[in-house]
């Protein structure tokens, strides 16, 4: 129920943002883009961490460095590629779980969180380093578009 009420507070929030920038001026030629990413962490995960083990295991007679990219160097090739498309970048996140939010991709108070700055920002896409589900990215639509 706390949860309900902290989205709740952050909808209100959101609404009071878009009012106070519905006159916000963009830089010609450039849209702008949020990045947003998951770090991968199997600590409270019995099961995930000893497959991840399996894995590192198996990787062990490969150099590690070239095969797994952590969320900071996701994030920094997304924004390479956006500008490289010409988009503007003004802003990136990640958040530590163990497996993306099956219905949101993000935790519902990370996804409000980066609502709200995506507005005061200007913001008119998020970058995701992995592909949404198709109801991952209708309900992101929908807390996007409250």
């Amino acid at each position: 129920e706390d949860d309900d009420d902290d989205v709740d507070f952050r909808v209100e929030e959101i609404d009071l943002l878009r009012a106070n920038l519905e006159g916000l001026e963009l830089v010609p030629g450039y849209e702008r883009v949020y990045l947003v990413g998951i770090e991968r962490s199997f600590e409270g995960d019995q099961r995930m961490r000893l497959m991840q083990e399996q894995q590192e295991d198996i990787l062990d007679s490969w150099e590690k460095e070239d095969i797994q990219w952590g969320v900071d160097e996701s994030l920094a090739e997304l924004a390479e590629l956006s500008r490289t498309a010409g988009l503007q970048v003004v802003g990136k996140t990640y958040q530590r779980k163990s497996l993306p939010d099956p219905r949101t991709f993000l935790g519902t108070g990370k996804l409000a969180e980066v609502t709200l700055e995506c507005i005061e920002k200007g913001v008119q896409f998020m970058i995701f380093d992995d592909e949404l589900s198709p109801s991952q990215t209708r309900n992101v639509e929908k807390v996007i578009d409250k």
